[in-house]
């Protein structure tokens, strides 16, 4: 058969972002600075504190100098205080005492980032797509899944697509569209 070999779906390059309501210049003075800290870059004292927290407290260095959560680190950690939502730096590849794990990630990412298909909508912004995204993806899938399973014809794939349009898919294409018209 012929045509391009397949991909991987690339990941968004942000995961979301924070918005402060609108306040005293010192407020959101302070809660920038708070932001600022929240995304220290690795390897700083400040990633180490918001990722590990204290050493001696909640981790120990391991022979590499990497921290070693210890049992009050497994639960007083950015898992369960998840700041990482409000502000984080760059993610790297970083798996503590594990060299050989970070070896093959880097491996593996440098075969598959190359043929990584991005969605074209990331970054851009559609209020409809903010207010019917969710239902109108719930409605592909489960089409889609009846198909697959059996339940629906084929045919149905059609008719969903038809609905998706008409309840707003064809509304979130348009305000993507001048989304990105207005940020090129």
């Amino acid at each position: 058969m012929g045509g391009e070999p397949g991909g991987i779906v690339g990941a968004r390059r942000s995961f979301g972002y924070t918005i402060l309501k609108k306040a005293k210049k010192e407020r959101i003075e302070l809660l920038l600075r708070i932001l600022d800290y929240l995304a220290a870059p690795f390897g700083s004292k400040e990633w180490e504190l918001v990722h590990y927290g204290v050493e001696g407290t909640h981790f120990t260095r391991a022979k590499d100098g990497s921290p070693e959560p210890n049992e009050l680190g497994k639960v007083e950690n950015n898992t369960n205080l998840p700041l990482k939502y409000l502000a984080e730096a760059p993610q790297v590849l970083f798996v503590p005492g594990r060299p050989e794990a970070v070896r093959a990630l880097h491996a593996w990412q440098q075969k598959t980032v190359p043929r990584a298909i991005r969605n074209a909508r990331f970054g851009l912004q559609s209020r409809t797509y903010t207010a019917q995204g969710t239902t109108l993806k719930a409605l592909m899938d489960d089409t889609a899944t009846s198909v697959i399973a059996g339940r629906a014809p084929l045919s149905e794939l059609d008719a969903a697509a038809r609905k998706w349009r008409e309840r707003g898919g064809d509304r979130m294409a348009e305000e993507f569209a001048e989304d990105y018209a207005a940020n090129s």
